[in-house]
C-alpha cells in the first residue's frame, strides 16, 4: 500500500435492503415499480449525499502547492508588504521567523507541543555541572549549493549573531554561552571590516566557548548553567548560514539567495521573493530528513493592521488562500461545523502592580483588587469568548505550564470573590484610610492606546473595583503604548494594563522578570524564596525537577500577588476539507519537527 494510500480516509456505505410484498395484477406491480424506484432513488442518494463524505485521496505531487497569508510590519520602498529580513540574526518578527525557520537548519527545534527536539544535531551530552553542551551532528548535510552544514557552520553562525559590529536585536538569547554577553556589547570601531575594539574578537577556538571538536562535533561552554539555552538555540538567532555566502557578498548576502535556483539547508529553498513576484518557497530535496509531502507554498504578504487581516480572511473566502485567520471575534462566532481550530497563544494581558507604590505595597490591598475583578466576565462578555480567563503566569501551552495553580485565594476560580475582595479593601480602609475610601492613596490604572481591548478591559476592572471600594480614587489613563512602556521599565508606572509575549517559549522567559536584577515595576516585586527558585531552576538540568521548581516559584509569586493575569489570547485558523494535517504552535508557527512535514493537499478519489 502506498504513502497516499494508507492516508485516505474511507467511507464504509452500507447497501440499503427492502422487502417487498409480491402483489397481485396491475396494483401489485405498482407497489413493486415504486420500491423499485425508491431503492434506485436511495442509491443515488447515497452515493451522491453530503451527508457522507467524500472519499479523498492525497493530491498528485505537482498539486501540492500551498497557498498561505504572513503579516508583516515590514515593508518596501512602494509601501507593499515585504519579508523584513532573511538574515536569521536581524529576525525579529513573526513574518521573517517562519521564512527563516524554513530554509535554515538548527541544532534543535520546537515539535508542536513546545518541546525541545533534536534536529541537525543527532546526540546531545550536558556536562554534570551543567556547564558544558556537546552536540554531535547528523552527517552529510548540505545547503542546497552543496555547501557542507557541520560544527563549523554553527560555530561561525553563533559567533557571528554575537560579534557587536553585526547588531543582532535578540543576541541576548545566546548570553548564556561564557563570555557572550562581553563579547557582544564591545565597540565595533570599523563595522564594514568587522573591526571589534575590545579584548574578545571572536569566542570560537580550542579553550574558548564556541569550539569544533571535529567536522561533527561542536562544543559549547556556559559561563552558568542556563537550560533556556536550549531553547534559544531553536530561535534564528542560532540558525545556521552559509559562511562562504556571507563571507563572498557581505551585507548583502541575503540578496544571492534565489541565484541558481532558490536556496536553503532546511525543509524548504527560497526560491523567489515579495520583490521578484511573490514569495514561494520550494520542497529541499536535499534535506537530511524526510522531505515534507508539499512541494511548494505560496505565501501572500499583508500588513498588520486589521484591515489587512479581514482582507486576508476575506481571500480564503474568495478561495484565493487554503487556510483563513479569522480576527479572534469572528472565529469566536463561527459555528462548529465552520471547522474552526484555535490554539493558545504564548500571550497574556495582564496587571502589573508596583510593590514600592501605596497603596500596592499591601498585600491585602494587592489581593483585594485581584479578587474584585472576574476574569472570565471580562473573557465572554467584553470580549465575546474570543480569549482565555488565566491566573498563570507561565501560560498554557508552555512546557511547565501548571494545571494545578491556585488563584490568590487558594482556589483555580476565574471569576473573583466580591466578598473576600469587600473583607480585605474594608481592612485596608480602615487600618490605613481613617475607615473612608476617598481618604486612601489614589490609584491611576494606565492603558496602552493601541490595543483596541485595553480600554474597554481597564473601563470593567474600575467597575469592578468601585463595586467593592465605592468612592476609591482611581482614575483610567489611557496612553502611547512607548510610553507606557517606558514608565513600566523606569518604575514610574503604578498600576497598568500590559501584555506580555513569549520571546521564546521557556517558563525562565516569563518568569525571567521577577529576578533580583531586573530593573522596573517588576523589579519591585520582593520575594526572596521565589527568586531563589527561578535560580535553582534555569540551573536545572533535569526537565521534570526544572518545570517543579519553575511551578513552585510561579505559585508563591501569584500567591503574593506579584502580577494579576487576566486572559491568555488564542489563534484562530480554518482550513479547507482538502487541506489536511495543518496544526499551529502555540508561538502560532506550523512546527517543522512534526507538523509542517505532515500538511497534504487531498483530492476526490
Amino acid at each position: 500500500m502506498s504513502q497516499a494510500q494508507a492516508d485516505t480516509p474511507s467511507v464504509r456505505i452500507s447497501p440499503t435492503s427492502a422487502r417487498a410484498r409480491r402483489g397481485r395484477g396491475a396494483g401489485g406491480r405498482l407497489v413493486v415499480a415504486t420500491l423499485l424506484l425508491t431503492l434506485v432513488a436511495l442509491t443515488a442518494v447515497s452515493c451522491g449525499s453530503t451527508s457522507h463524505p467524500p472519499t479523498l485521496q492525497a493530491a498528485p505531487d505537482a498539486q501540492q502547492a500551498l497557498r498561505d497569508a504572513l503579516f508583516t510590519s515590514a515593508s518596501d520602498d512602494a509601501g507593499a508588504p515585504t519579508i523584513a529580513t532573511y538574515d536569521p540574526i536581524q529576525v525579529d518578527d513573526p513574518a521573517a521567523t517562519t521564512v527563516a525557520t524554513l530554509i535554515y537548519p538548527s541544532l534543535v527545534t520546537l515539535d508542536s507541543a513546545l518541546n525541545v527536539r533534536l534536529w541537525a544535531a543527532e546526540s546531545m551530552n550536558v556536562s554534570p555541572d551543567g556547564k558544558t553542551i556537546t552536540f554531535t551532528l547528523r552527517s552529510g548535510m548540505r545547503f542546497s549549493d552543496g555547501e557542507p552544514i557541520n560544527a563549523q557552520t554553527f560555530a561561525f553562525a553563533l559567533n557571528r549573531a554575537l560579534d557587536p559590529c553585526n547588531r543582532a536585536p535578540l543576541a541576548w538569547y545566546l548570553y548564556p554561552i561564557a563570555s557572550a554577553a562581553a563579547f557582544n556589547q564591545e565597540a565595533c570601531a570599523a563595522p564594514a571590516q568587522d573591526g571589534i575594539a575590545g579584548p574578545i574578537t571572536t569566542l570560537i577556538g580550542i579553550g574558548q566557548p564556541i569550539t569544533v571538536v571535529d567536522p561533527l562535533t561542536l562544543t559549547l561552554t556556559l559561563g552558568q548553567p542556563s537550560m533556556r539555552l536550549l531553547t534559544t538555540l531553536t530561535q534564528p538567532i542560532a540558525f545556521a548560514v552559509p559562511q562562504q555566502l556571507v563571507q563572498q557578498y557581505g551585507a548583502q548576502w541575503t540578496s544571492h539567495l534565489t541565484d541558481h535556483g532558490g536556496f536553503g539547508g532546511g525543509l524548504f529553498l527560497l526560491k523567489r521573493t515579495p520583490e521578484q513576484g511573490g514569495l514561494l518557497l520550494l520542497r529541499n530535496t536535499a534535506f537530511w530528513g524526510a522531505s515534507p509531502r508539499l512541494r511548494e507554498i505560496a505565501y501572500s504578504l499583508y500588513s498588520a493592521s486589521a484591515a489587512a487581516r479581514a482582507q486576508a480572511y476575506s481571500d480564503y473566502q474568495a478561495g484565493k488562500l487554503d487556510i483563513g485567520y479569522p480576527t479572534a471575534a469572528q472565529g469566536a462566532a463561527l459555528p462548529k461545523s465552520a471547522g474552526a481550530q484555535t490554539t493558545p497563544l504564548l500571550r497574556l494581558a495582564y496587571l502589573g502592580l508596583n510593590w514600592r507604590s501605596a497603596p500596592f505595597n499591601e498585600q491585602g490591598v494587592r489581593e483585594a483588587v485581584a479578587e474584585a475583578i472576574n476574569k472570565q466576565a471580562i473573557a465572554t462578555q467584553a470580549l465575546g469568548g474570543q480569549v482565555i480567563a488565566t491566573n498563570h503566569i507561565v501560560p498554557l501551552g508552555m512546557v511547565e505550564y501548571n494545571p494545578a495553580l491556585l488563584g490568590p485565594d487558594s482556589t483555580q476560580g476565574v471569576s473573583g470573590s466580591t466578598a473576600l475582595a469587600v473583607k480585605l479593601a474594608q481592612q485596608f480602609a480602615s487600618s490605613a484610610c481613617n475607615g473612608a475610601f476617598a481618604t486612601c492613596p489614589a490609584i491611576t490604572l494606565e492603558a496602552p492606546a493601541e490595543d483596541p481591548n485595553a480600554s474597554v478591559v481597564a473601563a470593567d476592572i474600575a467597575r469592578m473595583w468601585q463595586a467593592v471600594a465605592p468612592g476609591y480614587p482611581l482614575t483610567v489613563r489611557v496612553e502611547p503604548e512607548a510610553e507606557l512602556r517606558q514608565r513600566e521599565q523606569s518604575g514610574a508606572a503604578q498600576f497598568y494594563l500590559d501584555t506580555w509575549v513569549a520571546d521564546y517559549p521557556d517558563a525562565q522567559n516569563a518568569l525571567g522578570r521577577f529576578t533580583p536584577s531586573t530593573p522596573g515595576v517588576s523589579g519591585s516585586v520582593n520575594l526572596p524564596d521565589a527568586k531563589a527558585l527561578l535560580a535553582t531552576a534555569d540551573a536545572e538540568q533535569d526537565p521534570t525537577q526544572r518545570a517543579k521548581d519553575y511551578q513552585a516559584a510561579e505559585q508563591l509569586l501569584i500567591s503574593a500577588v506579584a502580577v494579576i493575569p487576566l486572559y491568555q489570547e488564542q489563534l484562530y485558523w480554518v482550513t479547507p476539507a482538502q487541506v489536511q494535517n495543518v496544526v499551529f504552535d502555540p508561538l502560532g508557527q506550523m512546527s517543522v519537527y512534526d507538523a509542517l512535514p505532515s500538511v497534504v493537499i487531498m483530492r476526490r478519489a
